[in-house]
């Protein structure tokens, strides 16, 4: 295979389709024979997709007469013979794992960028792009469980429960009962819709599959603490330590941080800390802001200042942009008196995280203390621009008004708190605000 037939290669590669990797670095050139061939073999062989289309495949009849040499496609016999079998198989393979790779990547921004949008159309439009893209993965590989597992948490996101059942069905099948992590991710789903039972036995089937995946047995403690199974959540998580020790990775450390949280609301301070302690000594453990952030939340029920600041800042070392421990952190200064902190700490959080309806809400909360009515209403405005179906700011903000006397405004934003979302069963709150209210202009009145 001489430097005339690989340049031929080079150019019809790239007049066909632009030059693969290996062709256009120009590697091809720069050695000896040996090397110039076994360089274009591993071309061939990696890039099949890309040069196949370049001619036909040669007629399968057997004839005693040499075939006549091609003038562009000088190969060897054994070159043709491979790059031959090799392109006709190439219909009925999967595609290459790195197009799959990057197609999910995408996806999985498209998500991220719909949940940092601000714009309610623009984030519908992205979460659209997302599933589709999604859909195309699925049928680039159906036996690929991280399509099914991004495309469930979508769904789920969008409350379109009924489709993440049936997707993560076909998923289960499709990947033939191996994959814990559509187990998990189903397991989820049923304990967040009330299936208890059901749940329990995904659960279970996900940790039978792999023991070490963590994320299963964090699932499942936390579905039986929330039914009052503390000891069984205790050992879940437990077990799910022991059996990951040995195996690195970030999901363990909600384990430790779940037995921790647990062991504190229990009263039983001494064992958070050990748990704390132990789960921080780790590798990932030390990396991970959720241990941080919950391990301050614990020692501020003690009243020391001085650590939770500390551990706190550790919790942003750890995740710069976490929404939760800037909330978190700026409630606490709230209640140390620290006004000027607090609102420091929500109007970092509210930069670094601009669709989150939480901080804005809190943000109001501290400005009408302070008696800034102006400043909050501006914040209520921005939090329900980034999400009009989040109750409590409709909320916080109606009671801000009937505080000041505008009761007509009040109810106004009351009844748009009740339309923006009436099946959530939080919006009893605002009905519970309302009766309340009218229960203390009767005496007015009267």
């Amino acid at each position: 295979m001489n430097h005339t037939v690989i340049t031929d290669l080079w150019r019809e590669c790239s007049a066909a389709r632009g030059p693969c990797a290996p062709c256009f670095s120009g590697r091809l050139f720069g050695h000896d024979e040996s090397s110039r061939r076994h360089r274009a073999r591993r071309c061939i062989q990696t890039h099949v997709s890309a040069h196949a289309s370049l001619r036909p495949s040669p007629p399968l009849a057997v004839s005693d007469a040499p075939a006549p040499p091609s003038s562009s496609w000088r190969i060897e016999a054994a070159e043709e013979e491979y790059f031959v079998s090799t392109s006709a198989s190439m219909s009925s393979s999967r595609p290459l794992k790195i197009n799959l790779d990057l197609k999910l990547y995408r996806a999985r921004l498209l998500r991220m960028q719909a949940a940092l949008s601000t714009n309610t159309e623009t984030k519908r439009q992205l979460l659209r792009d997302a599933e589709s893209s999604l859909r195309a993965c699925l049928s680039m590989d159906s036996a690929d469980p991280r399509s099914y597992v991004v495309l469930g948490k979508l769904l789920v996101q969008q409350k379109r429960y009924d489709e993440a059942r049936k997707l993560y069905a076909d998923g289960t099948t499709s990947t033939g009962n191996t994959s814990p992590y559509i187990w998990a991710a189903w397991g989820y789903l049923e304990s967040l819709t009330g299936n208890v039972t059901r749940a329990r036995k995904l659960f279970d089937a996900a940790v039978v599959v792999d023991e070490t995946h963590a994320a299963a047995w964090h699932k499942w403690g936390m579905l039986e603490m929330r039914q009052g199974n503390y000891l069984r959540a205790r050992d879940l998580w437990t077990t799910g330590i022991n059996k990951c020790r040995r195996v690195s990775s970030r999901s363990k450390t909600y384990l430790y941080c779940s037995l921790a949280v647990m062991a504190a609301e229990l009263g039983k301070l001494a064992e958070a800390r050990a748990w704390f302690q132990e789960g921080t000594r780790l590798v990932d453990g030390r990396s991970s802001c959720a241990l941080w952030h919950a391990w301050a939340m614990t020692e501020a029920r003690l009243g020391d200042s001085s650590a939770v600041r500390y551990l706190f800042k550790r919790s942003l070392e750890a995740n710069p942009r976490s929404r939760y421990a800037h909330l978190a952190w700026s409630m606490w200064e709230r209640q140390q008196g620290n006004t000027r902190g607090c609102l420091q700490l929500l109007a970092r959080g509210s930069s670094l995280n601009p669709a989150d309806p939480a901080l804005y809400q809190a943000r109001g909360i501290v400005e009408k203390e302070a008696g800034r009515y102006d400043e909050a209403r501006t914040a209520f405005k921005q939090g329900l621009k980034v999400d009009a179906s989040h109750l409590h700011l409709w909320q916080a903000w109606g009671v801000m008004e009937y505080q000041l006397g505008q009761y007509d405004e009040a109810r106004r934003l009351f009844q748009e708190g009740v339309w923006a979302d009436p099946g959530s069963k939080d919006v009893v709150y605002i009905f519970q605000v309302c009766l309340s209210a009218a229960q203390d202009r009767l005496p007015q009145r009267q």
